[in-house]
């Protein structure tokens, strides 16, 4: 009774305000008297800057993302943006951006920055420059600005030479490397002079790029920095020996074409991460992490590598979990027993003949290559993603068959009930699998395939096979079941009604404004004169329990 009672008093009033507005209107007519909308008018609404309304800690990281000019730009939205520029901990000059300018216009920009960042006595905790060259008249003024970074309690630097032939490059001040608050070192293509006595107590990454230093000016600096995380060393030259130690706390190192290092040894217990590239021409490396246990991930391009010495190396890591070898040209009998490995990658390895792998937690593995199944002992049933590239498979009919039929077993070991895909590709032809458990395939060279883990789905697949390949032909096998529902999903995210607005504030455009047409195509055996997709349509069109669907697609760029 009480709940009638308040819902027939509601009632009452909704219709007494009704019958309230409905007398706001002059009788007969529309609208309204001249009294009611100049009441009206005193409602206007106020627009807000929501943006700005956000803590400042959280702008200046929207600040920080933005180059030096764009933030820039934003003083002359507000004052209160203006002074969010003067007060963000970060400081970014890229002179790449003042193309146009001359190096005085350049120093003008930074040198205001500084005097009003000494206005404000704030620290700064981010410093990166880049400059195309540093000369005479350039240099002293880097040197200031490096000077009230450090005064100003600077927690990461990065400077950038650009210019390549330099015949004095610029010579970093000895104060950068005397900061006790810097947490990160990035330098590019400067001249660093390690002085005795430097002490950096809290640099946990160290990054040097187009470097000349000798090996002991590096285990100078090396061990002035106890709490070292990160340790890269790119390009660099007049190094000898790498050999790190006494690093409680150093979990990546990586050494990427050092012409002319001849000796890598490190021992770290905490080690986890080892990346190393090798120059092509005659320069044998040894290394060494016999020190390391705890080591995950392992990164190898050494041509000069042989069999011996990886499984001298390999064989101490009982806790590896990725593993890439690529262009080890000298090894020619792999074999890998890790039963932690997860993540394998085998790139551009020419010379192998031989390739064992027992991995029993293996849930990825990439291979490109020649034309053999090298790799047949592996068991994939426990994969979960797989990528298959052949660059050239012999052209022998025999053997040609041959590498098909093994390949046909590899791919039919995988656990198909758990929902895998597989996308085969050809030049500008993909297919893509919902069900391929004893398929056929083309007997075509080049030829890739990848194993797509369940969780992907097909609107995703689709978005990067189209994005990145712009195939010409798409052809999808499923059961019969899943025919018309797939075909669907990919029309639907095929076809293009209306006009496209995805990608307005984007110079680069996505594939949608490059697709000209599509059209299903109803193929009947022999197709054309063209033996490749006669051979491609056969191959989709075998298993009598699946169905196939191909589109063609027609592109402009």
């Amino acid at each position: 009774m009480v709940r009638g009672a308040f819902l027939k008093q509601k009632l009452l009033e909704n219709s007494t305000s009704t019958k309230k507005r409905n007398s706001y209107f002059v009788k007969g007519t529309n609208q309204k008297p001249e009294k009611c909308k100049k009441r009206r008018m005193k409602y206007t609404a106020v627009p807000v800057d929501y943006t700005s309304l956000l803590p400042e800690p959280l702008l200046h990281k929207i600040l920080s993302y933005l180059t030096a000019k764009d933030a820039a730009r934003c003083c002359v939205l507000s004052k209160r943006w203006k002074e969010l520029r003067d007060s963000c901990p970060v400081a970014e000059f890229d002179q790449r951006y003042f193309v146009r300018s001359s190096n005085a216009v350049f120093q003008n920009f930074v040198d205001k920055f500084f005097e009003r960042r000494l206005e404000q006595k704030c620290d700064i905790q981010i410093f990166k420059l880049a400059v195309a060259s540093a000369d005479s008249k350039l240099a002293p003024h880097i040197d200031r600005w490096l000077d009230i970074a450090v005064k100003h309690n600077v927690r990461e630097i990065a400077v950038h030479m650009q210019e390549r032939q330099v015949r004095a490059p610029y010579r970093m001040p000895t104060s950068v490397l005397s900061a006790k608050t810097l947490n990160a070192i990035t330098l590019h293509r400067c001249r660093l002079e390690v002085p005795d006595g430097i002490n950096l107590p809290y640099l946990t990454k160290l990054c040097l790029k187009h470097i000349k230093l000798t090996s002991q000016s590096l285990q100078k600096l090396i061990s002035s920095c106890p709490l070292i995380e990160s340790l890269s060393l790119i390009s660099c030259k007049g190094l000898v020996n790498l050999e790190v130690s006494n690093l409680d706390r150093l979990n990546r190192v990586e050494v990427h074409f050092c012409k002319g290092i001849q000796k890598v040894e490190i021992v770290s217990s905490t080690l986890e991460s080892f990346w190393y590239y090798g120059y092509t021409f005659p320069q044998i490396c040894a290394i060494n992490l016999l020190g390391c246990p705890s080591l995950k991930k392992l990164t190898l391009e050494d041509p000069f590598m042989n069999d011996l010495s990886f499984e001298s190396l390999i064989f101490n890591f009982p806790y590896l979990e990725h593993l890439v070898l690529s262009k080890c040209n000298a090894m020619t009998e792999l074999k890998i027993s890790q039963t932690q490995l997860k993540s394998l990658i085998l790139r551009g390895c020419k010379n192998l003949v031989k390739v064992g792998i027992h991995a029993p937690q293996l849930v990825s593995f990439e291979y490109n290559g020649g034309g053999s199944m090298l790799f047949s002992s592996l068991n994939p049933s426990s994969l979960r993603k797989a990528k298959l590239t052949f660059e050239a498979v012999e052209s022998g009919f025999l053997s040609r068959c041959l590498f098909v039929a093994m390949l046909h077993i590899f791919l039919s070991n995988f656990d198909h009930s758990s929902g895998l895909k597989l996308v085969m590709r050809h030049k500008k032809k993909v297919a893509i699998y919902q069900h391929w458990n004893n398929i056929s395939l083309p007997k075509l060279q080049n030829m890739r395939f990848e194993v797509i883990k369940p969780s992907t789905k097909l609107e995703d697949l689709l978005e990067h096979l189209l994005g990145t390949y712009h195939p010409e032909i798409l052809s999808l096998v499923t059961c019969e079941g899943w025919k018309k529902k797939m075909l669907d999903k990919v029309i639907n995210h095929i076809d293009q009604n209306g006009e496209l607005n995805c990608c307005t504030y984007y110079t680069k455009k996505c594939w949608r404004h490059y697709l000209h047409a599509s059209r299903v195509e109803h193929f009947t055996s022999p197709v054309c004169n063209d033996s490749e997709l006669n051979d491609w349509v056969t191959s989709v069109k075998s298993h009598s329990e699946l169905q196939s669907t191909t589109v063609s697609l027609a592109w402009q760029f």
